[in-house]
């Protein structure tokens, strides 16, 4: 069994390949093959040049990397992965999120830890979810989907956000209100992410109204995706704000998600509050 936990594992004083041998020896897998593999698995993450670096002398996606290559250096058929992608660039996570989908083709079990719904839909084929300590949904992915899916959104707002072009009807639920978009607008950004959008001390009303108006909008289009990363920097701004940093990076990955364009001042906001937030953790 192989099982990457969220919180880093590694002995920080010693190299990179000694870290890796030492793991991979208390898995019961030393020699010339294991070498091997590990040169591979650092060369297929560029990692190789690092090799004799100590773990301390790495940034945190670097080890971040380390980790993963050592949950599965000595082939497990059982991988346990505890958000994995958690540190990563967005080209390390693609990466990693393809080595992960390797795994599954090779036919190994793999269980995914996670709160980002984007990863469970790209990489899974079955969900478990938990709440409060207890199972409320498991099966097929598949088969989930459409009995959740509808013509809905559900926000929590203080005061009234108006008419909204593409809604139908408003209803109050007392702690949300639930919007109801026309039948024949495009169903993919239909999320149920409530007044967390905003974030603590955002502009839920405005977000709010935002995200509502792009519900009419195709989820291809260039200008929607870059109004949702305009939501999802908002919400990391007011996070950081509130020192809520794990939440933060979170909703930077969603905004690094949907802008699209690598030239738009939506990725430049994104680099900015990495930035920033990279700054904040090295105190």
């Amino acid at each position: 069994m192989g099982y990457l936990p969220e919180e880093r594992g590694l002995y920080k004083k010693l190299t990179v390949v000694d870290t890796l041998s030492y793991l991979a020896s208390l898995k019961g897998t030393s020699g010339s093959a294991t070498r091997q593999r590990a040169t591979m698995l650092l060369e297929r993450t560029g990692m190789l040049p690092h090799q004799h670096k100590k773990v301390e002398e790495l940034s945190k996606g670097m080890a971040q990397l380390i980790q993963f290559i050592a949950t599965i250096l000595h082939d497990p058929d059982l991988v346990i992965f505890d958000e994995p992608f958690y540190g990563l660039d967005p080209v390390n996570t693609k990466l990693l999120k393809d080595m992960v989908s390797e795994l599954r083709k090779q036919g190994k079990t793999i269980i995914l830890s996670t709160h980002m719904m984007n990863e469970v839909e790209e990489l899974c084929d079955r969900i478990l979810m938990i709440n409060k300590g207890r199972s409320v949904l498991y099966g097929d992915l598949k088969e989930i989907k459409p009995q959740y899916r509808t013509d809905s959104v559900f926000i929590s707002v203080d005061g009234d956000l108006g008419q909204i072009d593409g809604v139908v009807t408003a209803r109050n639920h007392g702690a949300y209100q639930e919007l109801v978009r026309r039948r024949r607008e495009d169903p993919r950004l239909l999320v149920r992410y409530g007044d967390f959008l905003a974030g603590p001390g955002g502009d839920p009303e405005g977000a709010l109204a935002q995200y509502a108006q792009a519900l009419i909008w195709k989820a291809d289009d260039t200008t929607t995706r870059l109004k949702m990363a305009d939501i999802h920097l908002a919400a990391a701004q007011a996070l950081l704000a509130n020192q809520q940093y794990m939440a933060a990076e979170a909703r930077l990955r969603e905004a690094r998600r949907f802008a699209v364009d690598p030239a738009s001042p939506q990725v430049a906001r994104v680099i900015e509050l990495e930035g920033r937030l990279r700054e904040i953790r090295g105190r």
